[in-house]
């Protein structure tokens, strides 16, 4: 039915046209009939009754789409008139003037509709670029036109055709004064600040388009502005993120670029900052698209300023300062950008700026990112201690081996000895007497696990460790134990110490003061803690097994985790002596925390106490299921090296 009515109206049309020019003329006499009345309107100011100058224009391009279906790739006499006579260049002059009245509207649409609707590329011809170039030009010189949205959709489509062809962006470079322009960017970041937030949207949408062309030359024309543009437009939102907007916020709000539409009202009724949470990490996101799609020198020019405008201008100052506030929103927006980052390039700015801070130069007493970091995870506010262990906990499940190599790794250099028959029986025994240890860290009578429908048994534990396990043991290819060798996969016995001893270091000496108050902290802080200990745990490292979970420390070494939670089993037992009631508490404490009824203990005494108690059983298991994971790979690679080979 439509293609019947299209079929009628440009039967109607050419049946319209023979009247006006007179039956049988041919296309190419019709073409410049249109023309001429063109130019006789412009020239004369004065229009013909019932003439108007957007038919004409859209009736030459109809001429031209009809040509160019006959003539395929070839150039018909319309075309050849376009180009002879210089026809955009006229009409981009009078456009631009806007002369008469409304002709800039008529000239951009019909650029516009040329570009679209032919299928030839048109701009290889001289005077075809050249007048393109000076509509571009031309576009976003009065930011409150009426024809903005017009003149977008012009650029659009004109990023669209270089998109397919990059090539066709060597027509929009010219060269300034020495230096290279790509004027199409520089049209774009004109528009970008207009008060109109679509058309300032639309700019955008275009510029990531310019920043995605596979072409040398734009991509570095490009980063000299455009990436300080868009960092400062996070540096902006990160800014005016109140300081009370709770962690909570930021890790929840709903953001990416071209989820929603720019807001004109995000200043108003948002007092906990929800409207500038979520622009920054749109914002984030677009800058994630420009060096996803980019060129490595746009890509690595956006993370250099993302880095100098967010990371050590805005983040690293909130750090540094005495508000806890300050503290808790940084390491917050931290972990976020870290989790909803997935470009390898801009997640290892992040995580370079945590580990080995990069940026202006320090005065020698001023402490660093990291060292920052886990100076507070000892901190006595337990918000401040918790959003850093979460910090820490993100960084160490990344498939980075900086992270591990830094905090922990690199104080067991040469922590390699000779490698011990290997003897499945022994490892077995062994296995069974370490585990027999753990588990007896949890005192008589106070082991509720069991006893609560719902609970996750040592089977649910057993599995993810040997998932963790696995998970490690592939990123371990990757790191080394004293810089230069992969880590050895031997198994190690506890009655060997390490050649040149071990250093707990700044992180692991954190976490285990940490797991010392274990009884005495919140339930949350002490589920990050016991989930950093375990990935670190996880390493198929020699120092893991002779040191940190040995149930037997040697001379060297003060304390591991076997030590310190000893120490708190300790503790543990003297609580349970001068309080009877535990065990009950540890009942309805453990139902409250799978969601079943029970009295409010948030009253109660010893509430701290009840939750520790129960993390710390449940860490026991958790640590016993990994060692299960090690060991057993460890006995099955001992079974295999062993088995005498088939004589054949």
């Amino acid at each position: 039915m439509f293609s019947k009515l299209t079929a009628f109206l440009q039967q109607a049309a050419e049946i319209t046209s023979q009247i006006v020019l007179g039956p049988g003329i041919s296309r190419t006499d019709e073409f410049e009939q249109h023309w001429k009345s063109i130019t006789d309107t412009i020239t004369s100011n004065q229009k013909e009754p019932g003439y108007r100058v957007e038919d004409s224009l859209k009736r030459m391009l109809e001429l031209l789409k009809a040509e160019e279906q006959e003539k395929g790739d070839g150039m018909g006499p319309c075309l050849e008139f376009v180009l002879q006579h210089k026809l955009l260049d006229t009409l981009q002059t009078v456009g631009q003037n806007n002369y008469p009245e409304g002709m800039r509207l008529h000239v951009v649409t019909f650029f516009t509709q040329l570009l679209e609707g032919m299928e030839q590329s048109l701009l290889p011809h001289i005077s075809i670029h050249q007048a393109m170039q000076k509509e571009v030009l031309s576009c976003g010189l009065n930011p409150s036109s009426p024809i903005s949205a017009a003149e977008m959709v012009f650029l659009r489509v004109l990023c669209l055709k270089m998109l397919n062809n990059a090539c066709l962006a060597d027509f929009f470079i010219v060269e300034k004064n020495s230096v290279k322009h790509f004027l199409v960017a520089d049209t774009l970041l004109r528009i970008v600040v207009s008060q109109d937030n679509a058309v300032s949207e639309k700019a955008y949408e275009c510029l990531l388009s310019c920043a995605s062309l596979q072409h040398n030359e734009v991509a570095r024309t490009m980063a000299s502005q455009f990436p300080l543009l868009v960092a400062s437009k996070l540096q902006y939102h990160a800014q005016l993120i109140p300081t009370s907007c709770p962690p909570s916020v930021v890790f929840t709000c709903q953001a990416g670029w071209g989820a929603e539409r720019l807001r004109g009202d995000i200043h108003t009724s948002d007092s906990c900052g929800l409207g500038h949470v979520g622009a920054f990490f749109s914002w984030l996101d677009y800058c994630e698209r420009v060096v996803s799609s980019g060129l490595t020198v746009l890509a690595v020019a956006v993370c250099s300023s993302v880095l100098e405008q967010v990371l050590v201008s805005v983040l690293r100052t909130k750090l540094f300062k005495p508000h806890e506030e300050d503290i808790i929103l940084a390491t917050a927006v931290l972990i976020r950008c870290i989790q909803s980052i997935k470009s390898e390039l801009l997640l290892k700015v992040f995580v370079t700026f945590v580990l080995c801070e990069a940026g202006p130069p320090l005065p020698p007493t001023t402490h660093t990112v990291l060292t920052k970091l886990v100076s507070l995870c000892d901190h006595p506010n337990d918000e401040v201690c918790l959003v850093t262990l979460q910090l820490f906990d993100v960084l160490t499940t990344l498939p980075q081996p900086e992270v591990m190599q830094t905090l922990v790794l690199q104080y067991w250099r040469g922590c390699i000895r000779p490698p011990s028959p290997l003897d499945t029986q022994g490892l077995r025994k062994e296995l069974e007497q370490t585990i027999e240890s753990y588990l007896t860290l949890v005192p008589p009578g106070l082991a509720s696990c069991g006893s609560v429908h719902g609970e996750t048994d040592i089977e649910q534990y057993l599995i993810e460790a040997h998932r963790q396990v696995a998970q490690c043991k592939s990123l371990c290819a990757l790191w080394t134990c004293d810089g230069s060798s992969t880590i050895s996969a031997a198994p190690l016995s506890h009655d060997q110490s390490c050649d040149k001893g071990v250093e707990e270091g700044a992180f692991l000496s954190a976490l285990l003061n940490k797991l010392e108050r274990l009884l005495d902290q919140p339930y949350d802080v002490s589920l990050v803690l016991t989930s950093l200990l375990a990935t670190v745990a996880s390493i198929s490292h020699p120092a893991i097994d002779c040191w940190l979970l040995a149930t037997d420390l040697s001379q060297q070494c003060e304390r591991n985790v076997f030590s310190v939670l000893k120490r708190v089993s300790c503790d543990l037992q003297t609580h349970a002596e001068r309080n009877p009631v535990l065990p009950v508490n540890l009942l309805e404490a453990r139902r409250r925390l799978v969601g079943m009824e029970t009295s409010d203990l948030l009253s109660m005494p010893h509430n701290a106490l009840v939750e520790g108690t129960i993390v710390l059983e449940e860490f026991v298991k958790e640590l016993c299921a990994i060692i299960f994971a090690k060991r057993t790979s460890e006995m099955f690679t001992a079974a295999r090296l062993l088995k005498p080979h088939s004589v054949t």
